[in-house]
């Protein structure tokens, strides 16, 4: 049974003698204007005088015939409740299927509590029908169950050559080389698909450094030197 289904019935079981007699909790999981006392399917009455004495001559009684009692939206909610998990699991997915949970994430599935609210949705619908969701419900799509991996957005060949430019402009004070292209590409596509976060040109650079550090401490001399050379002008 449900969690939560569980313990308000506990909870009202505990309850003295008379009082909560007039709350039924399977209201919750019913849309607005619905009770659980609402009639789904009209059953069948006992027969009783002519009828019942011409039906005696039947071989076989009709089933259309035998007396069976109203189908309620409480019934329904209290047979898939007291499911197995297998069995829950089976009208869960047809639910899903056809839209009655609302979300397009497998996982609310699990929630017990989620599908009979689920179910409530789908008795108001299938009761315009005279039929129980049990009956009308489509079998499932399985296809809908596949979880989608994340969507990973991959810069073109110009835009990773024109950021390792930048990074190259930057860093070494020239445009890159083919090889330096190449890396960036490399450096590029491997944070797309293991990381949240979009690979930038400090990532570039960073590359860029680790692989010719001669020449990235060469550019750095070479600015000091020019700074130094501006201020004994300027001085």
């Amino acid at each position: 049974m449900s969690d939560g289904i569980e313990d308000i019935l506990a909870e009202l079981a505990s309850l003295p003698a008379g009082m909560g007699s007039g709350y039924d909790p399977y209201d919750l999981y019913l849309p607005g204007g619905m009770s659980g006392s609402d009639v789904i399917i009209a059953g069948a009455p006992e027969l009783t005088g002519v009828e019942l004495t011409e039906a005696q001559w039947m071989p076989t009684l009709p089933e259309e015939a035998k007396p069976a009692p109203d189908v309620t939206a409480k019934d329904i909610l209290v047979t898939y409740n007291e499911m197995s998990d297998e069995e829950r699991q089976s009208v869960n997915e047809q639910l899903f299927s056809a839209g009655f949970y609302g979300s397009n994430d497998p996982d609310v599935m699990g929630d017990t509590d989620r599908g009979l609210s689920a179910l409530g949705y789908a008795i108001n619908y299938y009761a315009t029908q005279g039929v129980t969701p049990f009956d009308g419900l489509p079998d499932a799509d399985m296809s809908k169950f596949a979880k989608q991996g994340p969507i990973i957005r991959r810069a073109t060949e110009a835009q990773v050559n024109a950021l390792a430019d930048s990074a190259a402009g930057n860093l070494l004070g020239r445009n890159a080389t083919a090889e330096e292209r190449q890396l960036a590409m490399s450096v590029i596509r491997s944070l797309e698909t293991s990381s949240s976060v979009s690979p930038s040109q400090a990532d570039v650079e960073s590359a860029f450094a680790e692989a010719a550090p001669q020449e990235v401490a060469a550019r750095g001399s070479e600015k000091a030197l020019k700074v130094f050379e501006s201020i004994v002008r300027g001085g």
